[in-house]
């Protein structure tokens, strides 16, 4: 487990050569890649804050919920 984090770090330019080298390769690479980062990106967006709500709302009392007290 100790081997794997510096060999993941040390591969990240590597990895930003790579993605680099097919942004250029041409246009529509180029295109296809973007469209797939912004797909992805809101996904995670979208996700996650469905996530922070379902957590928060776990967490948090909600104010006008149960038993009032007369």
């Amino acid at each position: 487990m100790t081997a794997i984090l510096p060999e993941l770090i040390a591969s990240i330019p590597e990895m930003a050569q790579a993605f680099a080298e097919l942004f250029g390769a041409s246009a529509p690479q180029a295109a296809l890649m973007a469209v797939g980062g912004v797909l992805v990106g809101v996904s995670v967006l979208v996700f996650g804050y469905i996530t922070l709500g379902a957590v928060s709302s776990m967490l948090l009392p909600t104010p006008g919920r149960g038993r009032t007290h007369q």
